[in-house]
């Protein structure tokens, strides 16, 4: 059986009506607002707002991660506080900020940014060990030695904890046996970056090996 369809009769356009109005508009009302495009709708979400934001953060963080490997500190502590506006719930950011603040010596910032990452996330161990190292260099060894402490808890095979937690446990019973505050001890040893620590102990202890060396080989000779 053979089927088809019926098409309609093409119909001549209509002509365009001009715009009138309605016999009880207000003539002075405010015009309707077009409708917002899809993109614009999209924006208005909260959703959407988050997802940017999230997104800007991340680029903004990774731009000061490569500013602080230059050496731009200061450029990098911008950056991250930009990032910091846009998600200000991330303990890794605060966490950066503090390191960067205690190699530029401004220790008590340094604190502040470290308790914030803590506060945020408790069993973070930079942030602990961060937080640690800048109470130690504002004299507050107690509290110090208490969070780098609990640094070595949830981390005990890192060196960094490990060495820096050494030092002030020393810092600690010397300022209990001559009965001096953090403060003072702090600043009879003196007060410099971790790297900087390492390095000195690191050349300390070549040089007792040498000097150990030399003994035995002195002994066989006589």
């Amino acid at each position: 059986m053979l089927s088809f369809s019926l098409t309609k009769r093409a119909q001549p356009p209509k002509r365009a009506q001009p715009d009138t109005p309605a016999l009880f508009d207000d003539p002075n009302a405010d015009p309707e607002p077009e409708p917002l495009p899809v993109r614009a709708k999209a924006n208005k979400t909260s959703e959407f707002d988050h997802f940017t934001a999230t997104e800007e953060s991340e680029r903004r963080k990774a731009a000061g991660d490569s500013m602080a490997e230059q050496g731009r500190f200061g450029d990098a502590l911008s950056e991250w506080l930009k990032a910091l506006q846009l998600a200000p719930s991330n303990p890794k950011l605060y966490e950066q900020r503090a390191q960067v603040l205690l190699e530029l010596g401004q220790s008590f910032d340094a604190v502040q940014e470290a308790q914030k990452a803590v506060n945020l996330e408790p069993e973070y161990v930079a942030a602990l060990f961060t937080l640690g190292r800048a109470q130690t260099e504002i004299g507050e060894l107690e509290l110090g030695l208490r969070h780098l402490n609990r640094a070595r808890e949830l981390d005990p095979t890192d060196e960094d904890i490990n060495f820096e937690l050494k030092r002030v446990r020393e810092l600690v019973d010397k300022a209990r046996t001559l009965g001096l505050n953090g403060i003072q001890v702090r600043d009879s040893v003196g007060s410099q970056p971790l790297q900087r620590q390492r390095a000195e102990a690191a050349a300390l202890q070549a040089k007792r090996e040498q000097l150990e060396e030399q003994e035995l080989v002195q002994e066989d000779m006589d």
